[in-house]
């Protein structure tokens, strides 16, 4: 593994909303999706693509125009043929993490989180209160 560069880390524990944004940008589009939750195939794709929007402004995606991955054209970065399905990046590393963490019964232990839930308005109503009160202390 590489020397990591602090000046591009992406740090998802210590600014949660970005676990947020990135879940909420997926379940607005039905091709993220379908794509990474579903069998609709070329997984790596949509990452790369939620990847690319989540950190469009973030010094981690200059760096990546610098190694040849993604390039500026018309206002919006796309990825180079250079970015193929076995580039690491912080949005396949924070899925990886959430999928193992929830299949390992982390959630449901730490947050009484029912892996059969589909949608928040499955979550009983105190859960989804204790849920608001801690995001506020944030």
């Amino acid at each position: 593994m590489g020397l990591h560069n602090p000046a591009i880390r992406i740090n998802w524990d210590e600014d949660p909303r970005l676990t947020s944004q990135m879940l909420h940008l997926i379940a607005s589009n039905e091709e993220y999706r379908a794509r990474i939750f579903g069998n609709a195939g070329d997984r790596w794709k949509a990452e790369r693509d939620v990847c690319i929007e989540m950190l469009k402004d973030h010094p981690w995606i200059r760096d990546k125009a610098d190694k040849g991955l993604v390039t500026k054209a018309g206002g919006r970065w796309k990825p180079t043929a250079a970015w193929t399905s076995g580039i690491v990046h912080p949005v396949r590393n924070r899925l990886n993490t959430l999928t193992r963490r929830m299949q390992s019964g982390h959630y449901q232990e730490k947050f009484s989180l029912d892996p059969a839930w589909r949608s928040e308005r499955e979550v009983p109503k105190n859960i989804q209160l204790q849920r608001s009160s801690t995001l506020n202390k944030s």
